[in-house]
């Protein structure tokens, strides 16, 4: 057969992605001589969106939990699967919350303190604890996010769209006006 003959016309270049870096974010808290004793977790949509993350998250915990460190789980994330367990889903949503935190001490295995986050009041002060001889530091939650918020320019974004998941009727009424309030809705 024939062959198709084809000018070199030079090096080919390459399409260049840059990707952005994926980045997983928890704080670590250690003795002096390196021991994990406590993690916070700020859980992120990935946590709750994606199954395969989801199931990942659920080992990690499980492993900080078998090898007797502190856990803290703050769930601000609007969308996706409940992270917490069903025991502790049920609470939160017994007591109106649509967000919340999760305290694991080792030291009291079988117990979780639960912190229920409701859309209309400030953030919570959480108990973060140390090991069990030390007092627990409390981390004022709404100053830290305000300003994450205000430094990650968050503000800047666009809030004319519909939330997903919707709010109930009442929850979005709420939201709708306090954007407007802010000029962040016409």
């Amino acid at each position: 057969g024939a062959e198709l003959c084809f000018p070199v016309t030079g090096l080919t270049e390459p399409i260049r992605v840059f990707l952005g870096e994926e980045i997983e974010r928890w704080l670590e808290i250690r003795d002096t001589t390196g021991r994990l004793i406590t993690v916070l977790e700020l859980l992120s949509p990935t946590n709750k969106l994606e199954s395969d993350e989801r199931e990942r998250y659920r080992r990690k915990r499980r492993a900080f939990i078998s090898g007797g460190v502190n856990l803290v789980e703050i769930d601000l994330v609007r969308q996706g699967a409940w992270i917490f367990q069903d025991g502790l889903q049920s609470v939160l949503q017994q007591a109106g919350a649509c967000y919340g935190v999760c305290v694991f001490r080792a030291a009291r295995p079988a117990e979780r303190e639960v912190y229920p986050i409701r859309l209309r009041e400030r953030l919570p002060a959480i108990r973060v604890p140390l090991r069990p001889s030390d007092a627990d530091v409390v981390v004022d939650l709404q100053p830290l996010i305000d300003q994450c918020h205000e430094r990650g320019r968050y503000h800047l974004l666009n809030y004319t769209g519909e939330i997903d998941p919707p709010f109930p009727p009442e929850e979005a009424a709420w939201v709708d006006g306090l954007l407007k309030g802010k000029g962040l809705r016409p």
